[in-house]
């Protein structure tokens, strides 16, 4: 039995047909989804070399049992119908086969699901799909980082949705840690050097930089303070960098008189530096 963690969905599927006796037939893949992109009719290969059959259902259950066979191994692979992407997989046509099948031979395929079956002592919010595009191709990283995560901090379950954010961003930069994305400071200097850090360690890609924008903000400071963070959260990541190395620029020169406004008058900025002026 293949005891490594999957890269991904389809791998995932892959180590769990691998995982049932020779003996089996039959197995079912639900996949709300649509995260498996297997190929229709044709053959799929386990994690043990074993040759499944794929058919499809889409609640189309006369074209399915036309195509189930006794002799040779069928992937059952369950999406809801074309004209419904997002209704629930609706089993209740295939009662007599369903009946068949252990609860080793059901294989749930959602992120969700996926999720729950490699880190079963974990609960994660509903809003994790959201983020899938950052770890559904990285499972072994998401992993790792989960399991840092709670051995660093003292959280417990479930994972609230800053913490999967920070997990996503971590993921696609491994570099850092999920702790590292967390802010927890209560003064505002502290949380500015968290994120000026943050902003330096890695190269952010516009969604990525929203993400940690966001993850900023959850800083637990008092309004005023909170007020003043979010205007070094406004800038792009280079106009953040541009203004913090004009300002030592400025410093280094002996400037100590409307530094905001001279920063500003460069044109080099696209955020304003007079809202920065105390920090």
């Amino acid at each position: 039995m293949n005891t490594s963690i999957p890269q991904n969905i389809p791998e995932y599927l892959e180590h769990r047909l691998g995982a049932l006796a020779e003996a089996c037939r039959l197995a079912l893949a639900l996949d709300p989804e649509g995260r498996l992109k297997l190929a229709v009719n044709a053959e799929l290969t386990d994690a043990d070399g074993k040759r499944w059959r794929v058919i499809r259902f889409r609640n189309d259950d006369l074209a399915l049992r036309r195509r189930l066979s006794k002799e040779e191994r069928c992937l059952i692979w369950a999406q809801p119908p074309l004209t419904s992407p997002d209704a629930a997989i609706d089993l209740s046509y295939l009662p007599d086969v369903v009946g068949r099948l252990a609860d080793e031979q059901v294989i749930d395929a959602s992120l969700l699901g996926v999720l729950k079956a490699l880190m079963p002592n974990e609960v994660f919010p509903q809003a994790t799909p959201t983020y899938a595009a950052y770890f559904a191709d990285r499972l072994p990283d998401l992993v790792r980082e989960h399991k840092e995560l709670r051995e660093h901090t003292r959280f417990r379950p479930p994972l609230s949705d800053e913490h999967v954010q920070a997990l996503a961003l971590c993921c696609r930069h491994p570099e850092l840690k999920a702790g590292d994305l967390l802010f927890r400071e209560t003064d505002l200097p502290s949380a500015l050097r968290r994120y000026l850090w943050l902003l330096t360690e890695a190269q952010w890609t516009d969604d990525e930089a929203v993400l940690l924008r966001h993850l900023a903000r959850q800083s637990p400071l008092d309004e005023g303070p909170k007020a003043r963070l979010a205007a070094w959260l406004e800038p792009g990541v280079a106009d953040a960098l541009r203004m913090v190395y004009l300002r030592w620029v400025a410093h280094v020169a002996g400037l100590s008189e409307n530094v905001a406004g001279q920063i500003q008058s460069t044109g080099l900025c696209g955020g304003d530096p007079r809202a920065l002026e105390r920090e």
